[in-house]
């Protein structure tokens, strides 16, 4: 597979040269329905191949509203390098422009990058890290001081975090669905509707050099 860059490309291309009876015209999408499209794809799929293919999906991807869910699970499995996919994070976080809500993280959290998203944002409700093996108390302050509006936060398998004395009773106190390290309690018992997190089938994709 050449990458998911190359698969849009195509599309778009088609679309400029199509001739009647040949299907649909990618370009003639309502804007919203390509943002709908694109909300379902993960976030270094958007930077890295739906922003490049033209001016007018760049401009959708670089929408504020696009950002109010942030997804980048199921990334560890892909030959992406860690510090590549701090990038995109702080790339779409920054994109959000203050509206983001709900954002999701595996493997590569660390104290710093929670420290930046605290920095750049405050209404965020759910935040998701799964083993997120760097975080440690430290972050897990970052994400108390700067997310107010916090209802949800999942800490399963970040084995750095130790939830004991008063950042525990902080934690139980100003978290309304909290998730330790090793729970076993699944999504669905602990977590409200509005809060569950949509998980969506990943297909593979190689980084590229892009822009934020």
């Amino acid at each position: 597979m050449v990458g998911f860059v190359c698969n849009c490309r195509m599309v778009y291309l088609r679309s400029r040269k199509k001739v009647k009876g040949e299907g649909p015209n990618w370009l003639e999408l309502p804007r919203d329905i390509i943002a709908r499209i694109f909300q379902r794809l993960d976030a270094v799929e958007v930077v890295m191949s739906a922003s490049h293919v033209c001016s007018l999906w760049r401009n959708i991807c670089k929408d504020p509203l696009m950002w109010r869910t942030i997804d980048m699970t199921n990334l560890c499995t892909r030959n992406i390098r860690r510090y590549d996919l701090d990038k995109v994070c702080r790339c779409v976080v920054q994109r959000s422009s203050g509206h983001l809500e709900d954002i999701r993280i595996e493997c590569f959290a660390t104290d710093n990058l929670l420290k930046y998203i605290g920095e750049s944002t405050s209404h965020v409700r759910s935040i998701q890290l799964a083993n997120c093996w760097s975080i440690s108390n430290k972050g897990l302050l970052a994400i108390l001081d700067g997310f107010p509006l916090l209802e949800y936060l999942d800490l399963r398998g970040c084995f750095g975090v130790r939830l004991r004395g008063s950042l525990a009773k902080r934690c139980l106190k100003q978290i309304k669905y909290l998730q330790h390290q090793d729970s076993s309690i699944s999504e669905s018992n602990i977590l409200p509707s509005h809060l569950r997190p949509k998980r969506n089938r990943r297909r593979p994709l190689y980084l590229n050099d892009y822009v934020c």
